[in-house]
């Protein structure tokens, strides 16, 4: 997920470079851009997901090496599919956020988490992460912990 957002905003970054400074590539963090040339450079990235999916498992695939070597139809179709929504959920305006949980031992929210197959009050791992329409914004679905 962290891949695909920082993938997408580096892309709109660029792609709204190339059209507000055409004579200047060069990739200026400071600037801020006109929200009209922003809403159709995220347009632009949402009428071409299909052709950046590939470009963007890819990536995912080669950050590790267990993915890259994997033989596992299954498993390499299960990644692809996420790696594909991830990428979706980065190019919404504004991108959704996944929320991987606190650390190990940290007290539960119970506004954002679930629990899995125990109770208690405290993390032991991650089952699935809590979805949000944004960072900081309203909650898609809870996620699932284990407590210790």
């Amino acid at each position: 997920f962290t891949t695909c957002s920082r993938l997408a905003e580096r892309q709109r970054q660029v792609l709204t470079n190339a059209i507000e400074h055409p004579a200047n590539l060069e990739l200026d963090k400071t600037v801020n851009y006109p929200d009209d040339v922003l809403s159709k450079v995220i347009d632009f990235q949402k009428r071409t997901t299909t052709l950046a999916f590939q470009d963007v498992e890819k990536i995912i695939s080669e950050k590790s090496p267990r993915l890259k070597d994997n033989d596992s139809k299954a498993e390499c179709h299960f990644i692809q599919r996420c790696s594909q929504l991830c990428w979706m959920m980065a190019i919404q305006d504004p991108p959704m956020y996944l929320d991987f949980g606190p650390e190990k031992g940290s007290v539960i929210d119970k506004n954002v988490f679930r629990l899995y197959t125990k109770s208690g009050e405290n993390v032991d791992f991650l089952v699935w992460p809590a979805v949000f329409l944004l960072k900081n914004g309203p909650i898609v679905q809870k996620g699932v912990l284990q407590p210790q």
